[in-house]
């Protein structure tokens, strides 16, 4: 199918907000290729799976930020020399 044919297949509205995305220009570039509809979901459900596998990553290695007046850090600094 050529990308005429393709772009027919989406609503305007759509196309004129995703023709720039990454993710889709790949796809729609894909399938201009051959790719079917099936791997193209394929390939969106693995993609959307990887970034939450990132997303989870970036919010686990986040350094936490603790903050403590001076009278309680010297409070547990005394309760742990105990």
């Amino acid at each position: 199918m050529n990308q005429f044919e393709l772009k027919a297949q989406f609503t305007e509205e759509f196309f004129e907000e995703f023709q720039y995305d990454a993710e889709f220009r790949s796809i729609f570039e894909s399938m201009t290729r051959g790719l079917t509809p099936y791997e193209a979901i394929e390939h969106l459900c693995k993609s959307k799976k990887e970034l939450f596998r990132s997303l989870k990553r970036a919010i686990e290695n986040t350094p936490q930020k603790i903050i403590v007046s001076h009278e309680r850090f010297e409070q547990l600094k005394g309760e742990i020399e105990q």
